[in-house]
């Protein structure tokens, strides 16, 4: 679906967006995976680009500012591409499309397209329609603290649970009962398997080998590409087991906080921890600070839907 289509015939510029970059994971639901498609005579490009909701508020009021003549720039805020565009450039008689990209591809294109009289409103209609099929549906409360704006819809839900049940997780994780008005009332989550669920993140698997007692603190922690940091803190209280790792010069001056579920196998000899997931995906949780999280409960339910194997949709139960 376009989120701007600026075109003539022979120029062509557009930003498509493609969908959510990560549904059902409450710190990543609202960013969008987009591409930016570039066709002339000389050039034909795309450009891949992650849009957030604060995005889409700027390309609205830049969109203000076209109506007012102003030339704009979308996405001057480290962001790359950067969008500049000039509503009565005088080279070319004609709206002028600057796309940068010089953190990426270090490439830098002018492009002239003679628009027809009311493209501005036509550009505020796909912006539109981008907003009606993605909604933003999460809030974040505090830093690395989210929230669910609305129930999620019948859809959502349950395509979000036939996700969790081809995982192997279905039966023991999150389990749908239809609402109070039939079929077509949306189906919510059942609380006591919730409860089962969670407690099952933050606990060790039998199969890890891990001995009540042992004192891991040191030991290096190792995703399935590469080390992650070394462990700086844990904790093996039934319900709630967890490592706190120092990631060291990885993420500098990061911890993450990986539930004890992840791990799949210690070796007390090598004073080695390994889990089950990569380091992107360790690096993409939801952020950590140990003195505002640790004994947060919602930064918990999201971190266990996060790596998957807590509630659908990560949230508070209704």
């Amino acid at each position: 679906m376009d989120l701007i289509d600026l075109s003539d015939g022979d120029n062509s510029f557009r930003v498509r967006v493609l969908g959510r970059r990560s549904p059902g994971l409450p710190h990543l639901h609202d960013q969008l995976d987009a591409e930016v498609l570039v066709t002339s005579s000389f050039i034909a490009g795309r450009l891949a680009m992650t849009l957030v909701p604060s995005d889409l508020e700027a390309w609205s009021r830049a969109l203000d500012a076209l109506a007012a003549g102003q030339n704009l720039c979308w996405r001057d805020d480290d962001h790359s591409p950067e969008i500049r565009i000039e509503p009565h450039d005088e080279e070319h008689e004609c709206v002028a499309v600057r796309i940068e990209d010089l953190g990426q591809s270090c490439v830098s294109v002018v492009l002239p397209v003679g628009l027809e009289e009311g493209w501005i409103d036509r550009q505020r209609s796909l912006l539109d329609r981008v907003r009606r099929q993605w909604p933003s549906e999460v809030l974040e409360s505090s830093p690395g603290v989210y929230a669910w704006r609305r129930r999620a819809s019948r859809e959502e839900a349950t395509s979000a649970i036939r996700v969790h049940e081809a995982a192997g997780v279905g039966q023991a994780g999150a389990q749908v009962r239809k609402g109070a008005e039939g079929n077509d009332s949306p189906p919510t989550l059942d609380r006591r398997s919730c409860f089962r669920v969670t407690a099952h993140v933050w606990g060790f698997k039998s199969t890890a080998g891990y001995l009540v007692g042992t004192d891991m603190t040191g030991f290096e922690v190792e995703a399935t590409d590469g080390t992650v940091g070394k462990v700086d803190r844990h904790s093996d209280e039934v319900g709630d087991a967890y490592l706190v790792v120092d990631t060291g010069v990885w993420i500098f001056g990061k911890e993450v906080l990986l539930p004890a579920s992840v791990v799949v196998r210690i070796d007390a000899a090598e004073r080695k921890i390994y889990v089950d997931r990569t380091k992107g995906q360790i690096k993409d949780a939801p952020e950590f600070h140990r003195e505002r999280h640790l004994g947060d409960a919602t930064y918990r339910e999201n971190l266990g839907a996060y790596y998957g194997i807590g509630l659908p949709f990560g949230g508070p139960l209704a």
